[in-house]
């Protein structure tokens, strides 16, 4: 079974939302949450071969507590990954913790924000306490990030990202300095339904398509299910995405 390249999936999974009112607002959760299990079914054309189950669990202010990653080959009594969360009084996450399956800190985040609530910069810390890596960020009038920078840990640029949004505030194109250029079309539902990766002074342009079909939501309006095409070098993949929510 043909796998997408680590560098696509990447591009694909570590954009994450700076307005964080809480963890529901960040997931794009609706009404009180208290449990998400997300399995992921990759690469294949049937959605039996699990690739990794997630399951997130959430506080009464809507604020992530918990979260353990398993993959598809791991015994349930030892998550792949887990993390936990500390919020301070505004529900804002101010300190995240990442731990391996033998229950070892991988890394520690903290975050901060500027007066609107938004997050002006992180900083991620080795299980030995070193920095590891430092992010800026900067906003337009309508709280969306438009600009992120991160450096080393030893203060050397990482990388610089840019961001465009639509008339509905839909991100539309991030573009990283490297030349990688994300962009985004969204249906009447601002619903989005296409993403495209790719490098413009490539010859072949699009490396790849990221297409979302088939969304199914619950009576709350949060998705239950979606597929995935993705379309890469003349093949095609589908990944489902099912998830099970429980409320309080």
């Amino acid at each position: 079974m043909k796998r997408i390249p680590l560098l696509l999936m990447i591009l694909l999974l570590c954009s994450f939302d700076t307005k964080m009112n809480n963890s529901l607002n960040d997931s794009d959760l609706k009404g009180k949450v208290k449990e998400v299990k997300d399995y992921f079914y990759g690469y294949g054309k049937t959605d039996t071969v699990l690739y990794t189950e997630t399951a997130s669990t959430y506080d009464m202010m809507g604020n992530e507590a918990y979260r353990k990653q398993y993959a598809a080959h791991t015994s349930k009594d030892a998550p792949m990954t887990s993390w936990r969360y500390r919020y301070n009084s505004d529900s804002n996450k101010i300190e995240e913790q990442a731990y391996n399956g033998d229950g070892r800190l991988e890394s520690r985040t903290t975050f901060s924000y500027d007066h609107d609530k938004n997050i002006n910069q992180t900083n991620k810390y080795g299980p030995d306490g070193g920095l590891v890596e430092n992010c800026m960020y900067e906003y337009n009038p309508h709280d969306k990030k438009t600009v992120c920078i991160c450096y080393s840990g030893m203060g050397d640029l990482k990388g610089r990202w840019t961001y465009a949004y639509d008339a509905h505030d839909n991100m539309v194109q991030e573009r990283q300095d490297s030349g990688m250029v994300k962009s985004m079309r969204y249906d009447r539902s601002n619903n989005l339904v296409e993403l495209k990766v790719y490098k413009p002074e490539a010859k072949d342009g699009n490396i790849l398509m990221t297409r979302y079909m088939d969304i199914i939501k619950d009576r709350k309006g949060n998705w239950i299910k979606r597929t995935e095409v993705l379309l890469h070098n003349g093949t095609s993949d589908t990944m489902v995405h099912k998830r099970v929510i429980t409320y309080y």
